[in-house]
């Protein structure tokens, strides 16, 4: 079941749990196990889509070659540019104040929008003639970057879009966003620094090239964190909040401290270097 039919079968449903309420309420009923069936229908959708995203992100990785894909599509930079916009705080606000209100919980259907409808705002979409470049960008710097991080920036649009379209299990979908994040940093420490690449993906050696590489990719990834930790905050009441901020900042000293253990790498293949240098 592809994700907009599922969206479009679940906004179908909760509008007539939604008119049931109306009908009970006048006789001081309520329909709270219809409410919770279909919210746990929904987390079970989600669930099913991440061990997927999970296998596909771990297959590509195991596969990359870590080398420079020298032409980033103008789709892949709209992607990072959603990602990092802060400013939707007006959809925000009013999927919170739903959720706090205990209102219908709450497909963005109730908001009169379609899951197609999030895409960024104008002031960050790519002009269509616009000519591929050679860097992703977060935040006005650049990172040459490897394949697999065209596919994180895929799965992480797809869990945005998740994650607006069906905020009541927001949590939950927030916390698997930064599990990929965290597959990710964990993966590349060990397919470059563990030299598991070699065997995965053919590689006959890891170079400095690779290193240096796999240093671009996660502090891309470091860089973006932040932003998706921004936009995602305002959907969620304080304790939760609090809660997913923690994670983010687990997850930044975690990547932080492997990108310092590719930097010592580096060092001392160059220091190894001079040392035999006559």
């Amino acid at each position: 079941l592809r994700f907009d039919d599922f969206v479009q079968l679940m906004s179908a449903a909760f509008g007539f749990v939604q008119k049931c309420d109306t009908v009970y309420n006048n006789t001081g009923h309520s329909i709270t196990t219809l409410h919770s069936t279909l919210i746990a229908q929904s987390k079970s959708f989600f669930l099913r889509q991440h061990e997927k995203h999970v296998q596909k992100l771990g297959s590509i990785l195991s596969q990359e070659q870590w080398k420079h894909e020298k032409e980033v599509q103008t789709t892949f930079q709209t992607l990072v540019s959603q990602l990092t916009d802060i400013t939707a705080d007006d959809v925000a606000a009013a999927l919170k104040r739903r959720v706090d209100n205990n209102q219908a919980p709450l497909f963005k259907h109730s908001l009169e929008m379609d899951a197609a409808d999030i895409t960024p705002s104008p002031q960050f979409l790519q002009p269509q003639d616009a000519q591929p470049t050679s860097l992703l960008c977060v935040a006005n710097k650049g990172y040459p970057v490897g394949a697999s991080v065209f596919l994180l920036v895929q799965l992480l649009a797809d869990y945005d879009k998740y994650i607006f379209t069906m905020p009541f299990i927001a949590v939950d979908i927030i916390q698997r966003l930064i599990d990929l994040l965290k597959l990710y940093d964990s993966q590349t420490s060990r397919l470059i620094l563990g030299a598991a690449a070699i065997e995965t993906a053919g590689l006959k050696t890891i170079t400095t090239y690779h290193l240096a590489l796999a240093i671009q990719c996660l502090s891309f990834v470091r860089t973006l964190a932040p932003f998706l930790c921004s936009r995602y905050l305002p959907l969620l009441p304080p304790r939760h909040a609090a809660f997913v901020h923690n994670l983010f900042q687990k997850f930044l000293k975690e990547v932080q401290g492997h990108r310092n253990e590719f930097y010592l790498k580096i060092v001392n293949i160059m220091k190894d270097r001079l040392a035999s240098t006559p």
